[in-house]
């Protein structure tokens, strides 16, 4: 018996340990939902500038959720404009809107993205 007390001990510090770490508490940070054309403003397809955005947004916010397809529509004169769309979810510790326009102007050109962002808490 006496034996067996230090592994007992031993596992029940681990399962509190396991439960301490997976419990942790939610943390500030900003959710930002980005809407990008499937289509670049000459017709062509936006799959690589959504392959180099992927890359760009793991380097400045660690990740993202491709929530994939989406339809969308503006308003041109009288007349609803529909557009196929990729949209993101990415979250950030701080508000990220400003670097996310400058790369969605960069990549796929003419207005960029559509950004919507707001505060809200993350936990992993």
């Amino acid at each position: 018996m006496q034996r067996f007390s230090p592994i007992l001990l031993v596992m029940i510090l681990s399962l509190f340990f396991v439960a301490t770490v997976s419990a942790s508490e939610p943390a500030p940070t900003y959710v930002h939902m980005v809407v990008v054309s499937a289509t670049l403003p000459d017709g062509s397809s936006s799959v690589n500038a959504v392959g180099a955005f992927e890359k760009a947004v793991i380097e400045m916010a660690g990740g993202f959720t491709r929530l994939g397809s989406s339809s969308g529509g503006l308003l041109k004169g009288a007349t609803v404009d529909h557009q196929q769309n990729v949209t993101f979810i990415v979250a950030g510790q701080k508000d990220l809107s400003k670097e996310l326009k400058a790369l969605t102007l960069k990549l796929f050109g003419g207005d960029g993205g559509f950004i919507l962002a707001w505060p809200g808490t993350m936990t992993y």
